[in-house]
């Protein structure tokens, strides 16, 4: 994995509560619309990259998915 990557989602993600980083996690893996969910799409808007501002790069969801391991597993 990107250490970088990682580095960068840990960051805009550190403030975020165990339950909106789960949100957070299951929108991104599962291509769902991030407006409008329990987490405050501005504050971790520059991780969707893809369509127009509504999907993560799978590099982005693997480090999402490594952060969330990381804190919540």
């Amino acid at each position: 994995m990107n250490k970088a990557m990682y580095a960068v989602v840990a960051l805009i993600c550190k403030d975020l509560t165990d339950i909106e980083l789960a949100v957070l996690n299951n929108v991104a893996q599962t291509d769902s619309n991030p407006k409008g969910r329990l987490f405050d799409y501005k504050r971790v808007r520059n991780l969707f990259t893809e369509d127009n501002g509504t999907k993560m790069h799978d590099e982005t969801k693997n480090a999402l998915a490594a952060v969330v391991l990381r804190r919540l597993g």
